[in-house]
């Protein structure tokens, strides 16, 4: 895995370069987490990158917890954005558990007013971008 210190500098303008920045940290998905990452005014990658694991399936106060707790952690990072990502083992193809997490994570962007980039799947052979058709 590569250190902070190997990618502080590179910014991440494009979908691809946070796509191939996840896919350097997590490689493929292990175990239940959700993953989030902060960026700087300028698309630099902060120093804080914070894994937690998570159950199956999101529960329904979730959204405003996760969001201030989002917002709590940008306001400390001084962060702009925010990229998140679920990891988890699995194919590729995105469940109905997957979308009650993306939807929980996108509300509670809008809650937390942080822009999101992603949100991204890290399954059993590598990450992925979710779209808005993976979210139907």
């Amino acid at each position: 895995m590569p250190t902070y210190d190997d990618l502080r500098d590179r910014i991440l303008t494009t979908d691809s370069d946070v796509l191939d920045r996840v896919t350097e940290l997590l490689e493929h998905g292990i175990r239940r987490q959700l993953w989030l990452m902060f960026l700087d005014a300028d698309g630099r990658q902060l120093p804080l990158l914070m894994p937690s694991n998570v159950p199956p399936t999101p529960g329904a106060k979730d959204v405003q917890k996760l969001g201030g707790f989002i917002r709590e952690l940008m306001d400390q990072v001084e962060a702009v954005t925010i990229v998140v990502t679920l990891e988890r083992s699995g194919s590729e193809e995105i469940t109905n558990a997957d979308r009650a997490w993306f939807r929980l994570v996108i509300d509670a962007c809008a809650v937390a007013k942080a822009p999101l980039r992603g949100p991204l799947l890290c399954h059993r052979r590598g990450v992925r971008w979710v779209g808005e058709a993976d979210m139907r």
